[in-house]
């Protein structure tokens, strides 16, 4: 299910329009400022300006980059776990089980 398309910017931030059965809202996923450690989220998620989320830079094993999100928010009752993936077209963010 494509939760959001999502256009890249310049600074590496990306932004969309989140929709699920519950949630219509714009988001970005940002670059981090500061990483503590390798662990550390490499994009900060934020809705309406508040943070509701954190990515980290993956690749595939078919060697694609993409971001694993997670977004947690008190309107989504747990969770969620996303891929922003490149498209044709831009990114899309997916939710899958």
């Amino acid at each position: 299910m494509i939760l959001a398309q999502m256009n890249k910017k310049e600074d590496g931030t990306f932004t969309g329009l989140f929709r699920s059965a519950t949630v219509t809202c714009p988001i970005a996923i940002v670059p981090a400022s500061e990483r503590k450690s390798e662990k550390s989220p490499s994009y900060g998620v934020f809705a309406r300006g508040v943070r509701v989320g954190a990515a980290w830079a993956r690749v595939s094993k078919a060697g694609r980059d993409y971001l694993s999100v997670r977004i947690a928010d008190p309107a989504i009752q747990s969770p969620l776990h996303a891929a922003l993936v490149a498209t044709p077209t831009g990114h899309a963010l997916v939710w899958g089980r």
